[in-house]
């Protein structure tokens, strides 16, 4: 009877087929790592940087105001006499617009001025009167009879003053009121709108004008600079303009204005009110458009730039992803960044061996 030892032969080949197993496996895991990276790539485009002019801009929406814009209304109540002005009629300054109902206010300024010519006729009556009674008692102008014949008409003639300065305001208040019965153009411009017709009644609680005029030479664009971007416009600036009603077309204008009063827009952010000369033909221009401004604020030539998606931010440090010298793998690659103009970064540093970039595909 012949024994055959096979225990170590049996131990080595369990050893190599499972060296094999783990080569196998290490294998389909490298593969599937690079063909996995290689699919990620795929979502990549390549681009390389290039040099040329970039120029960082800042945005304001705005609307177009004037600064000659008048609402008028009556301080009084009354009816409507005449309007003299419709909409689109051109008025100059000064020019009676609209009146009301005058026949009752015309009495009362008549009486007014009747009462302080009395009055005024009362007072320098009292006032000769006092006159003459001191003149009477000059030689004794102390004893009793004198003392009291002048305090008699000493008060008289100050009723008579304090009745005189009460007429007077009286009229005044009558002429205020005439005055009030009327509405004047406060420069020229164009009538814009018309609320009311004549015999109709206006009463001081009215919260609608009545009639609204506008200067349209006056128009500039009102725009709203983000607080962060404040001390970057600068008065005399040039300012590109979009309108929203002429949304193909670019106008020209300039900064003329910076408020200093820190404002609220709309949506509760802080703003500083910019204002924009307006170089756009009259038939274009129409009040409360919205539109946007941009005004160049920085400038610089021969710059290496990247589009916008080709740097990324992590943990505040901006990084370009670029590919390995084997262009399989890639990797973050950090850079300094400058100018921004919405479309590329100004590259400062960190490309000086790095040729081809990835950017993410649309």
């Amino acid at each position: 009877m012949v024994l055959v030892k096979s225990g170590p032969i049996c131990y080595n080949h369990q050893v190599r087929r499972l060296l094999t197993l783990t080569f196998l496996l290490t294998l389909i895991g490298i593969l599937s790592y690079i063909a996995l990276t290689l699919y990620q790539n795929s979502k990549f485009d390549e681009v390389k940087p290039v040099y040329g002019e970039i120029i960082k801009e800042v945005s304001l929406p705005g609307t177009v105001e004037a600064e000659e814009k008048a609402e008028l209304s009556f301080k009084i109540s009354g009816e409507i006499a005449s309007i003299s002005a419709q909409v689109g009629d051109q008025v100059k300054q000064g020019d009676l617009l609209v009146t009301l109902d005058r026949s009752v206010l015309w009495q009362s300024i008549q009486q007014a001025y009747a009462d302080l010519n009395v009055a005024n006729s009362d007072y320098y009556k009292a006032k000769d009167k006092l006159g003459a009674t001191r003149e009477t008692y000059k030689t004794d102008p102390h004893s009793e009879e004198a003392r009291t014949a002048i305090g008699q008409d000493q008060t008289a003639a100050d009723a008579a003053l304090f009745a005189l300065e009460k007429k007077r305001s009286q009229v005044k208040a009558a002429e205020e009121t005439w005055a009030d019965s009327a509405l004047y153009a406060p420069f020229d411009g164009e009538v814009v709108s018309v609320s009311q017709k004549v015999g109709e009644r206006v009463s001081t609680l009215d919260t609608d004008s009545l009639i609204t005029l506008v200067n349209f030479k006056s128009l500039y664009f009102r725009g709203e600079l983000e607080e962060k971007d404040g001390y970057s416009v600068k008065v005399g600036q040039d300012a590109n303009l979009s309108l929203d009603s002429f949304p193909d077309e670019t106008f020209s204008g300039k900064v003329v204005l910076i408020e200093k009063e820190i404002k609220k827009s709309s949506s509760g952010n802080k703003i500083i009110p910019i204002r924009i000369t307006l170089e756009v033909p009259p038939d274009k221009l129409s009040l409360a458009s919205s539109g946007d401004a941009l005004i160049s604020i920085k400038r610089k030539e021969n710059a290496q730039l990247l589009p916008k998606k080709a740097v990324f931010n992590i943990d505040g440090r901006n990084f370009v992803k670029v590919k390995d010298r084997l262009f399989i793998f890639t990797r973050e690659y950090p850079v300094m960044t400058g100018l921004f103009d919405g479309k590329n970064w100004e590259i400062i540093s960190g490309l000086d061996n790095v040729e081809t970039i990835l950017v993410p595909k649309n």
